[in-house]
């Protein structure tokens, strides 16, 4: 709005409370009147002034100007605190004392100045009077929304009204149900709460004028982009929707219990966050980095950012990464966050006006409050957590989700909110422009306002009454009320009446009466019914088009008496009903209706108006006179109607077309009154237009509408009895028989043109979802493309993570070299003393029988593998060795059921053979020289506890420095060393060692292994049965599931194994450890059963599928789970890898 160059520019003073959240409204509302040419006095302290942004470019010292009173000192008030956010809340009263002690400074500054408007704060109460005396003009302004001051409710309950205790705090106050009309300047808007802005009317009692919401924007807010960058970068790395943003205001402060709990929430979410906490200085004790728990950063590193400083919060809200923003419920946040459509987890009830908002944004269904205890408002890390993944990411929090984004269309528009800005300018413009022009303008309690010669002009109270059906006669008296009755109306309210609540239902369908409920009980349960009525306001209030429109919900049994009551009560100036036409019968069985009712015991101070099909029926104040106002009665439609030759009866009372009723018009309207015989009722009626004839009873009223009907049909007959001539009337029903075929025939051809219209839609709906399929599948196509995009970007980031986690195992597992190593050094140097003490002993008693036992020290102390066993250590004073304890004991006491060893699964026995052939392979492949065990038997393979085997007792082992080629037979004079039955023939026969010495021992265990037989003749009898296909019959009759042809392949090999010749053997390395590993499937994924063994998983699994019992303890499995052994994974895997 431009003001005229006329009218001066005002000068407003403006003096908010010291709180960042008051500063800030109350500059913005400042910077507006300022641009709109008016001065401006802001007023504070010197350091709150500090605080505030620039002001814009455009705007001059000349406009705009800060005006700064020091802050007087009080004791128990901190040096140098001039704002909330620097106290404890407990110290907040402090600030208050000093802050009404600027009083006489402000005063001063008022005096000498030419401010003629002040706009204040809750907290300056004085300074109202202030500007009285002084003649100025004062608002306040409320930085809470209306819904809040509603819930405070009126002055009079302020000033000592039933709300005594806190607890009476905790429920809904009566006045809430009853909304009325009176303002004041409120940081809001209708659009979001029109509810609360028509009670707040009513309580208050002075014009309420809303500002807007005065959202922020990004231009307006400080920068730093430094940080920012830290944010940005952080964010850029996240998807869209998926970070939660975690502040709790400038002013909150939580115990440290509290803190955990939000923190563990967050963790226990899961979802990515940035968490804002400013690390306040109070002054009884400090909050630094303690609040956060210990090794919290650590759990969530990479999904959660914890910021200890001043961050850009409304640049953090407007990034398309974050989704929801977990706040304290500041109203400030609250507008800032739904400004950008994010979903709200509320955490109410921290300070001040809080958890009204938080209970606010509720019903309105844009965010879920985190879940509290009602007694001491503690609150748990589960009911965070739950909360922030129902609105975040459950299908239960979409609405949430949706409602949120929609609320952008209002907080967020800032033309909206500039036109209230606008409007409130237009307000204390028109005020002043008035008061200069000498109207006095009063504002009382019941806004009258004073006019020339001194009488008081009442303000207008219009209701109207509505059903709750589907029937048109509200709808007609709303429509006409709205036209003729609004524009002059003060108040303009609709409303209803439903049937007193006498019990409550039950979720089992029974009702309990309200006299056996608590009154609180009973009270929400009304407030509920009741905000489900209003729902049948929304069609009226859409022919209203205008904001000022109130609703109200009466409670009664008789609605005419309610109404009666209410009209009353409330000084309503015009009420308004609509009228149904219902038949006389109907009429007689039912009684007077409400409309007729009412206008019978309407009291004299009210006007009522029943709005009927056929015209208006009024009843005017001070009167008791009734009139009718009539554009002119309409025959009605009726089905059924006759044929032609029924007389004129059949025009009365069947004749529907609109020639019909424009003949009747014509020879029923055109004639005078004084022409037409009425009934004594009717004649009252039709001439009550007249002045002379403008008094009527009720009772002939009543008499009217109850006879409307059969009056009407009167009316024709008696129209027909003037008509002498009988062939004037058989032309006319002839004619109407004309025009009722050519009514026919047209109605046949719209119908015509009603299917070829309906084909057309048809098509164009065909059409339509067609089109809609296609927009549908291109949505899924884009869907799937940013899903495929995300989870490429994901697979990215796992890439990097990983090489980052491959850098730090290598640095560890190079450390974990060096360690090891240097253990080896120097566990090789301690086995070289024994072994050094060893000889010393052997010499110094001069034993010849120590050398084997030395060499086996050598031997093992030099070698590791997972199949040898291993050397712990030697006690050279006693000649003895100590190796790991196996605890199952040789080979040989299971192949003969020794000792009560159990017979082995024939998957065992497989992998046995493949570990003793690794082991074998080991020594016979070892640098610089081979190794050859010489005594290798059942009794020397030794079991651990998981059935794992190691060859042991390597005192016969002989290191060959001169390996003679399996080709060539060479004879050599050596002492024979071994077991019968198992020592190399041809080593027997030319006493030349050779590593396929050890070959054929493996044979003959492979053979044992199969058959549990002792190996004398073993060989024969395997070779014999295997020719004659009876291999079958040798086997060991205590493994019932032998696998026949990989048992029967790997007695080939052992056949083989056993040649008396060492060049007919196979090679291990190339010919036999293929064929074992293959056969074997080597426990490449080990698994522990319910009987503590390991087995393959593959093997086990099998096995469970056909037993119950243990396969190594025969007994009966105490379930069926089985769990990985990483342990001996690990060692296989190193193995292999060596």
């Amino acid at each position: 709005m431009t003001m005229d160059n006329n009218k001066e520019k005002l000068h407003v003073a403006i003096f908010p409370w010291l709180a960042y959240g008051h500063l800030m409204p109350f500059f913005q509302v400042a910077k507006f009147l300022a641009q709109k040419g008016h001065r401006i006095s802001y007023i504070s302290t010197p350091k709150n002034i500090r605080r505030l942004s620039q002001l814009p470019t455009d705007l001059s010292s000349n406009l705009f100007r800060f005006v700064q009173l020091a802050l007087p000192h009080v004791d128990g008030l901190p040096l140098e605190a001039e704002s909330t956010a620097e106290l404890p809340i407990q110290k907040v009263p402090y600030l208050k004392k000093a802050y009404d002690l600027l009083q006489l400074p402000l005063t001063h500054f008022l005096q000498n100045s030419d401010v003629n408007w002040i706009i204040l704060d809750f907290a300056s109460y004085w300074l109202p009077s202030v500007a009285s005396q002084l003649g100025l003009n004062s608002v306040y302004f409320s930085i809470v929304n209306a819904t809040t001051c509603s819930f405070v409710g009126p002055p009079s309950e302020l000033m000592g009204g039933r709300r005594q205790k806190p607890e009476d705090f905790t429920v809904v106050p009566d006045w809430i149900d009853y909304p009325n009309c009176r303002a004041f300047a409120v940081r809001s808007c209708p659009e979001f709460e029109p509810e609360a802005f028509s009670l707040l009317s009513r309580l208050l009692q002075k014009p309420v004028l809303p500002v807007g919401l005065l959202p922020p924007t990004l231009q307006d807010t400080a920068s730093d982009d430094e940080k920012w960058q830290v944010f940005k970068d952080w964010l850029d790395s996240k998807s869209e929707k998926s970070v939660i943003y975690v502040a709790l205001g400038t002013e909150v402060t939580l115990s440290q219990e509290l803190m955990n709990e939000l923190a563990f929430g967050l963790e226990k979410s899961g979802l990515t966050f940035i968490w804002v906490v400013r690390n306040r200085s109070l002054v009884e004790g400090e909050i630094g980095s303690h609040i956060i728990p210990n090794g919290f950063e650590d759990r969530v590193s990479g999904r959660g950012l914890v910021w200890r400083d001043w961050a850009p919060q409304l640049r953090i809200l407007a990034d398309p990464s974050v989704g929801g923003f977990l706040t304290h419920s500041g109203w400030s946040s609250v507008i800032e966050a739904l400004g950008l459509g994010r979903v709200l987890i509320l955490l109410s009830g921290a300070s001040a006006d809080t958890g009204l908002v938080a209970r606010l944004m509720y019903s309105k269904r844009v965010g879920l409050e985190i879940e509290r205890n009602e007694q001491d408002g503690s609150f748990t890390s589960e009911s965070v957590a739950e909360s922030i993944q129902r609105v975040m990411v459950s299908p239960e929090g979409e609405p949430f989700r949706a409602n949120a984004w929609d609320m952008r269309e209002i907080f967020g528009n800032l033309d909206l909110h500039n036109k209230y800005l606008n409007e409130f300018t237009n307000f204390i413009e028109s005020m002043t422009y008035e008061e200069d022009c000498s109207l006095v303008v009063q504002t009382s309690s019941n806004m009258s306002a004073c006019v020339s010669g001194g009488a008081p002009v009442m303000m207008t109270s219009v209701a109207i009454a509505v059903n709750g059906g589907t029937g048109s006669g509200s709808r007609r008296a709303v429509r006409w009320a709205a036209e003729n009755l609004m524009p002059k109306a003060d108040r303009f309210v609709l409303v209803h009446v439903i049937p007193s609540i006498t019990s409550i239902p039950t979720p089992s369908g029974d009702c309990i009466p309200v006299t056996e409920l608590d009154e609180n009980v009973v009270k929400l349960y009304v407030q509920d019914v009741k905000l489900k009525t209003e729902e049948i306001f929304i069609p009226y209030k859409k022919l209203c088009m205008t904001r000022k429109v109130e609703t109200l919900v009466l409670e009664g049994d008789n609605p005419a008496t309610a109404l009666l009551s209410y009209v009353s009560e409330a000084g309503i100036n015009i009420l308004v009903l609509g009228s149904c036409s219902m038949n006389c019968i109907m009429r007689k069985i039912k009684g007077p209706g409400v409309p007729t009712t009412v206008m019978r015991c309407m009291h004299s101070s009210c006007d009522v108006y029943i709005v009927s099909r056929q015209g208006i029926i009024s009843k005017s104040a001070n009167s008791a006179s009734t009139s009718e106002t009539r554009s002119g009665i309409r025959m009605l439609p009726q089905k059924g109607s006759g044929e032609g030759s029924s007389g004129i009866n059949t025009q009365s009372a069947g004749i529907c077309t609109y020639s019909v009723e424009t003949r009747v018009r014509k020879t029923f309207w055109t004639s005078s009154i004084s022409e037409i015989s009425y009934p004594s009722s009717y004649a009252s009626f039709a001439h009550i237009d007249s002045p002379k004839n403008a008094s009527v009873d009720m009772e002939s009223i009543q008499n009217l509408r109850e006879n409307h009907e059969t009056t009407t049909v009167e009316h024709v007959n008696s129209l027909a009895s003037t008509k002498s001539e009988q062939s004037v009337v058989q032309s006319e029903v002839e004619q109407l028989r004309l025009e009722l075929q050519a009514t026919v025939s047209m109605y046949e051809r719209a119908c015509e043109e009603l299917v070829h219209a309906q084909n057309k839609v048809q098509l164009l709906s065909n059409e339509c979802h067609e089109e809609a399929r296609r927009v549908n599948a291109a949505l899924d196509r884009k869907e799937t493309m940013s899903k495929i995009a995300a989870e490429e970007k994901a697979k990215h980031l796992q890439a990097l993570k990983e090489v980052e986690d491959a850098k730090d195992l290598l640095v560890k597992e190079t450390y974990g070299r060096e360690v090891a190593e240097l253990n080896a050094l120097k566990e090789s140097s301690e086995k070289q003393q024994i072994i050094d003490a060893l000889l010393s002993s052997d010499r110094s008693n001069g034993e010849a029988s120590k050398p084997i036992q030395i060499f086996e020290v050598e031997v093992l102390s030099q070698i590791r593998h997972p199949h040898m066993v291993l050397l712990l250590g030697a006690c050279p004073e006693n000649g003895c060795l100590v190796y790991e304890y196996l605890e199952n004991g040789s080979l040989e006491d299971y192949i003969f059921h020794r000792n009560g060893k159990p017979s082995l699964p024939w998957f065992v026995r497989f992998r046995i053979v493949f570990e003793v052939a690794c082991g074998l392979a080991f020594l016979h492949n070892s640098k610089p020289e081979p190794i050859v065990h010489r005594d290798l038997k059942p009794g020397n393979i030794l079991l651990d506890r998981n059935y794992v085997s190691k060859i042991g007792d390597v005192g016969l082992a002989k290191l060959i420095s001169d390996v003679v080629p399996d080709n060539i037979t060479a004879y050599r004079d050596s002492i024979l060393a071994g077991t019968l039955h198992y020592m190399d023939p041809e080593y027997q026969r030319t006493g030349t060692i050779r590593p396929k010495s050890d070959i054929y021992a493996f044979g003959v265990i492979i053979l044992q292994l199969l058959t549990a037989r002792h190996p004398n003749g073993l060989l024969l009898k395997v070779e014999n049965a295997l020719i004659n296909g009876s291999f079958a019959d040798i086997l060991d009759n205590s493994v019932t599931d032998w696998p026949l042809a990989e048992v029967e392949e790997l007695a080939q090999i052992a056949v083989k194994c056993s040649n008396l010749r060492c060049r007919d053997r196979p090679d291990l390395d190339n010919e036999v450890l293929p064929v074992l590993k293959r056969l074997k499937d080597v426990m490449e994924d080990p698994y522990i059963a319910a009987d503590g063994f390991t087995y393959e998983h593959r093997a086990i699994k099998a096995w469970q599928e056909k037993h119950n019992v243990s396969p190594v303890t025969k007994l009966r499995f105490r379930h069926s789970m089985i769990i990985p052994n990483h342990t001996l994974r690990s060692a296989i895997q190193q193995w292999k890898s060596a």
